[in-house]
């Protein structure tokens, strides 16, 4: 996903927005939605987008590690 945020360990890296790249890997075993092809056994990855745009777009934080821990 590519983002764009305020983070940054020093005060200009938060005075605008800057671009962040975000790999999520999730852990999980989607091998029942693959084998039925239904929906409602899979992911809803719009929602996975929502939830680490909310993350990255609207809070800033210091370190990379604290955004990583955020998601």
């Amino acid at each position: 996903m590519r983002l764009q945020g305020r983070h940054g360990y020093y005060d200009h890296e938060l005075l605008e927005p800057q671009p962040f790249e975000v790999d999520v890997e999730l852990v999980l075993n989607l091998q029942p939605a693959g084998v039925d092809d239904d929906l409602r056994l899979s992911v809803d990855y719009g929602k996975v987008y929502e939830a680490v745009r909310q993350i990255v777009e609207s809070t800033s934080y210091r370190l990379l590690e604290a955004i990583a821990e955020a998601i």
